[in-house]
């Protein structure tokens, strides 16, 4: 159980931390015209997928426990 709710805690940590890392290149993209091309999209590329593998996470580890559980209750 303890190793659930730490992959679930990375998992949102994941997913919240870089929703805001994005909104905050974003807005500073904008505000200092930033040039958004290639070098650049490598960088928006990583900040698309942190939020991403944060999803797949708590997916993953909800799925997991869903197996579990019905493993143990089938038992």
């Amino acid at each position: 159980m303890q190793r659930i709710q730490t992959r679930l805690r990375l998992g949102y940590g994941l997913v919240f931390g870089g929703a805001i890392a994005l909104a905050i290149a974003i807005t500073i993209a904008r505000l200092s015209d930033w040039i958004l091309a290639f070098p650049w999209s490598i960088l928006w590329l990583i900040l698309a997928i942190i939020p991403s593998a944060g999803i797949a996470l708590v997916f993953l580890t909800a799925v997991e426990e869903r197996t579990s559980a019905d493993k143990e209750s089938s038992s």
